[in-house]
């Protein structure tokens, strides 16, 4: 009787065994990111994303979070020309994950001498018209009216259900997401409590970055009625440099409007500054 547990013991491991030679294509991106990460190994995490993408079979999802794995892996090389290749065939062969898409979309913006680099789709927006200088979304409605220098880059479908444009002025960048959002004046401030305290998770723990934290003092409300804003500066670090991640949420009875740019700590007053202009040059509906 020992001697047929024994056997059945041994034939179960040796399953197990078997299972563990062939990782999945989640595994296999863990693995990318622990190289990539924590030993530094570039190459090795790029043979893992590469190898996660060919096991993912019918899992577009992960073979898409594989392939933004590679832009960055490329990134970190300093190895542009590649980046741009990767990211190329991340907008063409995953087209219907956006949400992967636009993850690398934002990522870029914290860095716009790579992204200068990387390919861009049409300058001609696609989800709204840019006329005399005034962008208008078709979707919300909402009107931007754009300072002297600074220019629309792309528009895109965006996360959580909105549409986001993407605006430079050749030094500093500015995202602006928007969507129709009903909402009762005295909801207001609570509703804008709510998107600030969203993406603080989104950050620290979605974004597996604990280092996100919102700057002390930075958290502030303006305006009353049918449109009140709330602004706010996360600090965290990434790759060792301290940055910042400024957003100004705008809510009105119709409408929510993110205004978010990146930099260096040192730069947080001019990118107040900017943020303050777009939302006296914004009309939201």
């Amino acid at each position: 009787m020992k001697l047929k547990l024994a056997a059945l013991a041994a034939f179960i491991l040796t399953l197990f065994a078997a299972g563990a030679q062939t990782p999945t294509a989640a595994e296999l991106v863990q693995k990318g990111l622990f190289n990539q990460r924590t030993k530094g190994d570039a190459d090795g995490a790029i043979a893992n994303f590469r190898q996660a993408i060919a096991t993912a079979g019918a899992d577009r999802a992960t073979a898409a979070r594989a392939q933004t794995m590679l832009v960055a892996a490329y990134l970190s090389k300093g190895d542009v020309v590649a980046a741009a290749r990767e990211f190329s065939f991340l907008t063409t062969a995953y087209a219907d994950q956006k949400d992967a898409i636009t993850s690398v979309t934002m990522a870029l913006q914290m860095a716009p001498e790579i992204r200068a680099g990387l390919p861009t789709p049409s300058a001609s927006p696609r989800l709204g018209e840019l006329q005399n200088g005034v962008y208008r979304h078709t979707a919300s409605g909402t009107e931007i009216r754009l300072p002297a220098g600074w220019s629309v880059e792309m528009d895109s479908v965006s996360s959580g259900g909105g549409e986001s444009v993407d605006l430079s002025s050749g030094q500093k960048s500015l995202f602006i997401w928007m969507k129709s959002r009903a909402a009762q004046v005295a909801e207001i401030p609570g509703f804008l409590d709510m998107e600030v305290d969203s993406k603080l998770h989104a950050r620290k723990f979605d974004g597996e970055n604990e280092t996100y934290q919102i700057l002390p003092g930075s958290r502030t409300m303006a305006g009353a009625g049918a449109r009140q804003s709330e602004t706010v500066a996360f600090d965290f670090v990434q790759q060792g440099k301290p940055q910042i991640e400024y957003g100004t949420f705008i809510l009105t009875t119709k409408t929510l409007v993110y205004f978010r740019s990146y930099g260096d700590p040192s730069e947080l007053p001019d990118i107040a500054r900017i943020h303050s202009a777009f939302d006296a040059s914004t009309t939201i509906p």
